[in-house]
């Protein structure tokens, strides 16, 4: 009997042991948190609440990411400057509105109005969805049948989920794109480097929050990814300087 006793508290330990582990693991990637979390994996796999993120928590973080927003309204004016096609020149205005949007969020410092502020980041983060969106439009990227519907629409659900899987899908064009045209390697080889930067500095905000600096190096990053993917858009619809 004693063993039998011993043998059962010795399974309900394991059992309590192996349903912790699950918790710690959910816990980890963002399975199960409340809305609201402020955790990046839990944005991606479960339906964002709102909060008002990481960054903007001085003055001089809030200047410098307010003033490093501009590089996407140049990169956007440039784009809808040298295309003359109306989807072209939808995605450089979307490129734009991420700047604009980003410029509007990080104008809050994120202990002024954490309600007004939580709004703002989530519209900043549907600007960026929205814009990957234009951009595979704009490349002429082959998707599958109704994409673009259910894009729009969880992309308005999640846009954070969904602008990484725009980008994946345009990423993986990029390099289809460069198989066939060798003489894109040179600005390839940029873009994917800046392009890791960028997504590092992103993460690194989200594990470390207090780093000076790092969303302001993201947006710069970012902005750069976008100019270099320029090879993806159409080239006869360029003007003739």
């Amino acid at each position: 009997m004693m063993a039998l006793a011993d043998r059962s508290e010795s399974r309900s330990g394991r059992l309590k042991l192996e349903a912790q582990s699950i918790r710690d693991l959910k816990s980890a990637i963002g399975i199960g948190l409340p809305k609201g979390g402020t955790g990046m994996f839990s944005n991606l796999l479960t339906y964002p609440g709102l909060n008002p993120g990481t960054c903007d928590y001085c003055h001089r973080e809030r200047v410098a990411n307010v003033l490093t927003s501009a590089p996407f309204l140049w990169t956007g004016h440039k784009i809808m400057r040298n295309h003359e096609d109306k989807t072209t020149k939808g995605y450089g205005a979307s490129v734009m509105g991420v700047g604009v949007a980003s410029g509007v969020f990080h104008s809050f410092l994120k202990t002024e109005n954490p309600k007004l502020k939580s709004v703002f980041r989530r519209l900043d983060y549907m600007a960026v969805s929205f814009s990957t969106l234009m951009l595979l439009k704009a490349a002429r990227i082959e998707v599958p049948r109704g994409y673009y519907k259910t894009a729009y629409l969880y992309g308005s659900l999640n846009p954070l989920a969904m602008a990484a899987c725009n980008i994946g899908i345009m990423e993986t064009a990029y390099l289809k794109r460069v198989a066939k045209a060798p003489e894109l390697k040179g600005i390839h080889k940029l873009h994917s480097v800046v392009a890791a930067v960028s997504i590092g500095s992103f993460l690194l905000e989200e594990f470390k929050e207090d780093i000076p600096h790092s969303h302001a190096v993201w947006h710069c990053t970012a902005a750069m990814s976008t100019a270099t993917a320029q090879p993806l858009l159409p080239k006869n619809t360029a003007k003739a300087s």
